[in-house]
């Protein structure tokens, strides 16, 4: 059969058998360091998660390859959790000791049902692509065991046994987790508000964003233009693209020497200055580079900044955006 490899944005064309195991793929290609701990296998709308010793038991076959077909690989950080079989021995043994027996009534038709269940994913596991590669993601040791052993129905209700246990420990424990942190403390459910301060520039209210995770103070040109401050953009600095969350931006230069008004006195401020996006075109940020410059203390219990020995009051977005409705309409 005659497939289309891709590997980090390369296709290779290959030829090879249906029932070839995917290992087999990367190891006739030009690839380096492909790590050891996993990899995402996507062929038809469908993706795989898939252990270094997974490649090698998978086969083409297994994750319903074609001819004609376009496989791509992408390595991912995922590490699966240990998961220690239980002691296995023949197909009889192991399908005389899955069985639970008991005496209540209730408990037997539960035990019933969890076989039943049992069963069908047995043989789900065995003929369908979609339930097989949802699995990789969930639960890769009972698919592992389910290829290994495709008669062995015994073994895999001993193993499934096992795993549904540990999932039952593993919840009852996040259960736990979370119970103690409603109680204690429930602040950390809800992701918190962006912090703000609001001044003069130029005679325009402008909210700053307080962001101890940039390095430098920034502005967008679309409220550099309202502020009247483009005329002064320094193209001089040869500054490197700025990386933030949408990724790297090329900035258009830095405006020196900007008089920020607080309450209770004025910070000089140096902006870089970023082409407008449309989705943060009115955002002033105000980074490490201008605190440590003021000696800007945080003070969150009192919600506060203190520059130079003059307290500022901190601000949430909600609070900002009430300011501007009562004015004359939002900067950001």
């Amino acid at each position: 059969m005659r497939l289309v490899i891709e590997v980090e944005k390369n296709t290779y064309p290959i030829e090879c058998a249906h029932e070839s195991p995917i290992a087999l793929l990367l190891a006739g290609l030009p690839i380096n360091n492909w790590p050891d701990f996993g990899t995402i296998v996507a062929c038809k709308n469908l993706e795989w998660r898939l252990s270094k010793a997974d490649l090698s038991l998978f086969t083409l076959q297994t994750i319903g390859a074609e001819d004609g077909d376009l496989i791509s690989f992408e390595k991912t950080n995922y590490e699966e959790t240990h998961f220690e079989l239980p002691p296995l021995g023949d197909r009889m043994n192991n399908l005389i000791r899955s069985i639970v027996v008991t005496r209540n009534p209730q408990e037997k038709l539960l035990e019933t049902l969890k076989a039943a269940k049992c069963r069908d994913d047995f043989v789900k596991l065995k003929n369908d692509k979609i339930y097989m590669a949802h699995t990789t993601f969930a639960a890769p040791a009972i698919l592992r065991y389910v290829l290994s052993h495709p008669d062995d129905l015994g073994g895999f209700m001993l193993v499934y046994q096992k795993w549904a246990a540990q999932q039952h420990h593993k919840m009852q424990s996040l259960d736990e987790r979370l119970e103690y942190t409603m109680t204690h403390t429930p602040e950390l459910l809800t992701p918190p508000s962006t912090l703000y301060i609001r001044g003069l520039i130029n005679g325009h209210e402008v909210a700053a964003m307080i962001d101890t995770g940039a390095q430098t103070t920034v502005m967008h040109s679309s409220l550099a233009q309202k502020l009247g401050l483009m005329e002064f953009i320094d193209h001089r600095m040869g500054i490197a693209a700025v990386m933030g969350v949408g990724g790297k931006t090329r900035p258009l230069g830095k405006v020196f020497g900007i008089d920020y008004q607080l309450c209770l006195g004025s910070i000089a401020v140096s902006a870089i200055i970023l082409p407008s996006d449309g989705t943060m075109s009115n955002h002033f940020i105000l980074g490490l580079d201008v605190m440590l410059c003021h000696g800007c203390v945080i003070d969150l219990p009192n919600r506060r900044l203190t520059f130079s020995g003059h307290h500022e009051p901190i601000l949430s977005v909600e609070e900002c955006n009430k300011i501007d409705k009562a004015k004359h309409g939002s900067l950001h």
